[in-house]
């Protein structure tokens, strides 16, 4: 089955059966209860669906109540009203896997996942909260595009993964995106790999030479895709020309000085309001900060724990400096 082609009705998540996953992984709290666990490994990162501008149309999250606990209920409704609850569900004889929504301004995004397991395989990887690799197939040509610079296929852009809704058949789970090395403007097929037998310290013996996961539970389910922006994004600028994108899902630089900026722990990230001088904190749920020698380019971001109404805000400040949005 292709998720193009299928929009299954499933049954939401009971709110009396979310429950937190703590199987191998380290849980931290943070407001509102609501509970996030960080993976040290590197994760998958990936391209996303585009929703043209004017074809919103009101639509419920199957999964409302699980993605609702990686975003506010505020932000669950923008999801609900834009066009961006996607429910778009593919499936093999092992695993269900719903995109409940895919974010991007361009440059990051985020993506939420449920994974259902179908069968006694399925399950396994279920209940071991096994986070499914993806890769990205070029769409005309069917070529694995190779994201990073050491030639890999697979789109390790990340590196944080959160789980809080869990059941004994299904998972939640939210995720960073990093798209400054994909073409934008280009359509792709999103593909999974999910193997309960993988092991990072035996990458060679469950991925074929090409970096593709082998005896995949996953084969057979993917989604076209693009990269194209399905949220509102700004440019903005320093007095001394250091620029940085805001978006409503996060921020995002490739200048050294910025993300030096972003490093120092003492700067706080705060919104400029427009016509005021009121400035607003938001929550920063995930944060890379990359200048290592291996990236053509260094990569500073970080992505907020709501969708954020960016029209009410002028720009940002970082410690002392502010970017204000370029003419």
């Amino acid at each position: 089955m292709n998720g193009n082609d299928i929009l299954r009705a499933m049954n939401g998540l009971d709110e009396r059966f979310i429950v937190s996953a703590k199987r191998g992984m380290t849980v931290k709290r943070r407001g509102l209860g609501k509970r996030w666990a960080s993976i040290a490994a590197g994760i998958a990162a990936a391209a996303v669906l585009a929703v043209p501008a004017a074809a919103y149309a009101y639509t419920q999250l199957v999964h409302h109540a699980a993605v609702q606990e990686y975003f506010s209920e505020k932000s669950v409704e923008y999801l609900e009203e834009h066009g961006l609850a996607l429910n778009y569900t593919d499936e093999n004889e092992h695993i269900r896997l719903t995109v409940d929504t895919l974010l991007s301004d361009g440059h990051i995004g985020g993506m939420i996942l449920t994974i259902e397991g179908l069968d006694e395989k399925g399950l396994e990887c279920v209940q071991m909260n096994t986070f499914p690799e993806i890769y990205l197939t070029d769409a005309q040509t069917s070529e694995y595009v190779k994201i990073h610079e050491n030639g890999s296929p697979q789109i390790l852009g990340g590196g944080n993964v959160y789980f809080d809704a869990c059941t004994e058949t299904q998972f939640t789970l939210w995720t960073e995106l990093q798209l400054d090395k994909i073409d934008t403007d280009k359509d792709y097929i999103l593909k999974f790999g999910m193997n309960t037998a993988r092991n990072s310290s035996e990458y060679e013996t469950v991925h074929n030479e090409y970096g593709i996961l082998t005896d995949n539970v996953m084969e057979g389910i993917s989604f076209k895709t693009s990269l194209r922006p399905n949220v509102a994004v700004k440019e903005l600028e320093s007095e001394n020309g250091e620029k940085i994108w805001l978006s409503q899902i996060g921020y995002y630089s490739n200048e050294q000085i910025v993300i030096s900026k972003m490093r120092n722990h003492f700067n706080e990230i705060r919104l400029l309001m427009e016509n005021s001088i009121l400035k607003d904190k938001v929550e920063v749920i995930a944060q890379s900060l990359d200048w290592s020698p291996e990236r053509s380019q260094p990569l500073g971001c970080g992505w907020f724990d709501s969708i954020v109404e960016i029209d009410k805000y002028k720009g940002v400040e970082i410690g002392e400096t502010k970017y204000i949005e370029t003419e």
